[in-house]
């Protein structure tokens, strides 16, 4: 029996793992680490909101015996996120964070087209933003998105092997 996914299945399936295992790591008790507000807005370079996505905050250690706590993360919906931990929109633990993007899978041109499904800018959070401070009065962010880098090809990965 085959089973044939279509990019939004292959979409919902992704985004359900990533948050799976998000609730999954560092999963101490609540009390362990205090969370603040934590919200703000991704754009790329150029000024344009990435219209979707997931954005991700992972604790740093203060040490290598030490926990970092629960990572964070948000739904992006027109350029805009608000931080959740362990309810919704709760915030993120006070410290330092590293911060991870992902993308929603490239849906097919003709739901771009039908505006349906936002287009996907094929980013990944730039040097200046992987790192953000959680102050415990709250924080705001303006994150910056830039494009992949591309891989280099290696020579003959497109020559078969006769």
């Amino acid at each position: 029996m085959q089973i044939q996914l279509n990019h939004a299945s292959v979409c919902r399936i992704s985004i359900f793992l990533l948050l799976v295992s998000i609730s999954v790591t560092g999963c101490g008790p609540r009390g362990d680490f205090s969370v603040a507000q934590a919200r703000g807005t991704i754009k790329t370079a150029d000024g344009t909101p990435l219209q979707s996505g997931i954005i991700t905050f992972t604790p740093i250690p203060k040490s290598e015996k030490a926990k970092g706590g629960k990572p964070a993360y948000a739904k992006i919906v027109d350029g805009k996120f608000e931080m959740t931990t362990y309810g919704n929109k709760d915030g993120a633990v006070v410290g330092s964070h590293t911060v991870s993007l992902t993308e929603s899978k490239r849906p097919d041109d003709e739901s771009v087209n039908k505006r349906e499904i936002p287009p996907k800018h094929n980013c990944e959070i730039a040097d200046e933003s992987r790192t953000v401070e959680v102050k415990s009065e709250g924080s705001t962010f303006e994150l910056v998105a830039v494009p992949k880098k591309q891989k280099r090809r290696r020579r003959g990965d497109d020559e078969d092997d006769d």
